[in-house]
């Protein structure tokens, strides 16, 4: 099997094992996530060319399709629950999320809401309890706490990098505008480790458009954002729902772009 370690997010160390044949989207899936991308010892491609009209539509029309070929109900949880070691995380859970669906994720710190988010990605496996969702990790996009951005390289290389690295094509929307939307078009030439927290925040957030897919898994998604990035996200949000996307985000604050509400207690040790 594979026995992995890498060492990313600052210095936090991941291991990734597999003790059967080792899947290669899996793994692509997991680094894709994961990693922090603080050292430079990966060329970031030119991934994002505005004039390449032949490939971005091509894109636009496989994102489509992806979303057609799936099932109404996507994901579905039957009496979940997560132990780590001796503590119960959470029990019982049951819920279905069906394509357009918008759920928000509330609950206490230590509740799970990071952990389901990462059940439901295929990052975590399930403790008990049956779960129902599409196997391809390519459907899904997962933003977590940290924004996973190269500090030592630019706004637009690191918007390329993510473009490239998720594999499914460019968005037939242009880098420029992309980052345009985001508030953030000045300061294409600028290093990452340069940006305000709020920035950082923006930039990692806009891979959902350069690399669309139909699942948008989001931790925390407001963490810096200004009034202003809220409103971004909401109308990115919105337009990702209207193509029947599917949205499970976690968050302490009340998200506009949501209808359902998930709330996860805990269980205590």
């Amino acid at each position: 099997g594979l026995h992995a370690q890498l060492i990313v997010m600052d210095d936090l160390a991941i291991t990734w094992k597999s003790d059967g044949a080792l899947n290669y989207d899996d793994l692509r899936s997991e680094l894709s996530t994961w990693f922090a991308l603080e050292s430079d010892d990966i060329d970031v491609p030119a991934a994002l060319n505005a004039n390449d009209t032949n490939r971005k539509d091509q894109n636009h029309n496989k994102q489509n399709s992806e979303l057609d070929a799936l099932p109404h109900t996507l994901i579905q949880l039957n009496d979940g629950f997560v132990r780590f070691d001796e503590r119960t995380v959470f029990e019982k859970l049951n819920f279905t999320l069906n394509k357009n669906d918008h759920w928000q994720i509330t609950g206490p710190n230590g509740s799970g809401k990071t952990s389901l988010l990462r059940i439901i990605a295929g990052f975590l496996p399930i403790s008990g309890g049956s779960l129902k969702r599409p196997e391809t990790s390519s459907l899904y996009h997962y933003i977590g706490h940290q924004n996973a951005l190269k500090k030592q390289k630019t706004v637009m290389e690191n918007l390329s990098f993510w473009a490239t690295f998720h594999g499914n094509g460019m968005s037939s929307i242009s880098p420029a505008d992309i980052l345009q939307a985001a508030g953030i078009d000045g300061l294409v030439d600028m290093k990452t480790a340069a940006l305000s927290s709020g920035q950082q925040r923006r930039l990692a957030l806009t891979r959902l458009i350069a690399a669309p897919r139909p699942i948008w898994l989001l931790d925390e998604p407001l963490n810096g954002l200004d009034d202003n990035g809220k409103d971004w996200l909401t109308d990115m949000a919105q337009a990702h729902l209207a193509q029947n996307g599917l949205i499970i985000a976690a968050s302490h604050e009340q998200l506009s772009f949501t209808t359902h509400d998930l709330m996860i207690g805990g269980v205590k040790p």
